[in-house]
C-alpha cells in the first residue's frame, strides 16, 4: 500500500499520516494476541479517510478502539453461546458408564464442595467496569460495560492485566477476598482488576 502511495504521488503528508497509523498498530504490544481488535480498528480507521476533508488517522483514537473491543468480544460471546447451545442440544448418551461404589460418592462430593465453593464468592460491583448496576457474566453480553483497565484475550478468551499480561484472580477480587492455599494466581494475578493495585475491586479508591 505505502509503495503505491508512491507509484500514485500521493502527496508527503498523507504518506506520513498513514505511516504513523501503521506503526501504532504495528508497535502495539498486544499486536498478535489482539490482532482481531487491531484489524477492526484499522479498517475503521481508514474508512475515515475519504471526501473533501479526510480524518487525520496519524494518532491513536482510544474511543474507536473501545469499542472494536467490545465488538469482539460481543462476537467472541455469541460463540460461546452458539457452542454451547449446540452443546445442550445433544440427546443424552443412554450407554454412558454409571460410576459405582465409593468413586461415584467422591465425585459427587467434590461437585457439591466446588458448587458450594463457587457459591460463596460473591461480587459488590463488576469486575471489568466498575459499574454497582450488575456483575461481570461471560455469558452476558452488555453494551455499558466497558473495560477499565484489564485487556481481554480472545485466544484463551480471558481477562489479562496490560502491563504483565498476566490473568487475574476473580477469588482475590470478591468481597471475601482469596482464601485459597498456594492459589495459583497469587504472585501475578492477585491484583485489583480496576487499577491494578495490591487490593481487591471492592475496595478499588479509583
Amino acid at each position: 500500500m505505502m509503495l503505491a502511495f508512491d507509484i500514485l504521488k500521493v502527496p508527503g503528508a498523507v504518506i506520513k499520516m498513514y505511516d504513523d497509523h501503521f506503526n501504532i498498530i504495528m508497535t502495539a504490544e498486544d499486536f498478535l494476541l489482539e490482532w482481531a481488535i487491531w484489524r477492526m480498528y484499522d479498517l475503521r480507521r481508514r474508512a475515515l479517510v475519504k471526501g473533501d476533508e479526510p480524518a487525520d488517522i496519524s494518532t491513536f483514537d482510544a474511543v474507536v478502539f473501545r469499542q472494536c473491543q467490545n465488538a469482539v468480544q460481543s462476537q467472541i460471546h455469541a460463540e460461546m453461546r452458539a457452542t454451547s447451545d449446540r452443546m445442550q442440544r445433544r440427546p443424552a448418551q443412554s450407554n454412558a458408564p454409571v460410576a459405582s461404589g465409593s468413586g461415584a460418592k467422591a465425585s459427587s462430593s467434590r461437585k457439591n464442595t466446588g458448587g458450594d465453593m463457587l457459591k460463596s464468592i460473591t461480587y459488590s460491583c463488576c469486575l471489568v467496569c466498575g459499574s454497582k448496576s450488575h456483575i461481570h457474566d461471560k455469558d452476558v453480553i452488555r453494551k455499558d460495560c466497558d473495560t477499565r483497565w484489564l485487556v481481554f484475550d480472545g485466544h484463551i478468551k480471558a481477562w489479562r492485566t496490560p502491563d504483565t499480561r498476566a490473568l487475574i484472580c476473580w477469588s482475590w477480587n470478591s468481597i471475601d477476598g482469596c482464601s485459597k492455599a498456594g492459589c495459583r494466581f497469587a504472585t501475578t494475578g492477585h491484583r485489583c482488576s480496576l487499577c491494578g493495585g495490591a487490593h481487591g475491586c471492592h475496595s478499588c479508591p479509583v
